[in-house]
């Protein structure tokens, strides 16, 4: 409880929640990354970066795009790619690839760009 002193009176500085402003925690988008925070075990903000670009690659390669739909895609490229090299998360090995596959993807589809005009 924070106490704030104005002039003679002393009020309570009692903050509302948060919970009724529109909040994003809710949104599906959040409850993937939430999963794939629970999936990887990080905390919360760590690898942000990564999370999302793990994102954007599984919803590419599945279209289911449920958390569950998510993961598998996941596993199933860390199947794929096997285990990272000792001292590397898998998290960031995967990321790797994805980030990879990303742009070995855009930059064909910018190749063809200039062959089709």
């Amino acid at each position: 409880m924070d106490i704030k002193i104005v002039g003679e009176e002393v009020k309570d500085t009692k903050e509302t929640p948060i919970a009724s402003k529109p909040n994003e925690t809710n949104s599906p988008f959040n409850i993937n990354k939430m999963s794939l925070v629970q999936m990887f075990d990080v905390k919360n903000g760590e690898f942000s970066d990564e999370i999302d670009d793990l994102l954007t690659w599984a919803k590419t390669q599945t279209e289911d795009h449920s958390p569950e739909g998510l993961k598998w895609a996941l596993r199933e490229l860390e199947t794929r790619t096997g285990t990272p090299p000792l001292g590397e998360k898998t998290l960031t090995y995967l990321h790797r690839y994805a980030y990879l596959d990303m742009e070995s993807k855009r930059i064909q589809a910018e190749k063809t760009k200039f062959i089709k005009g």
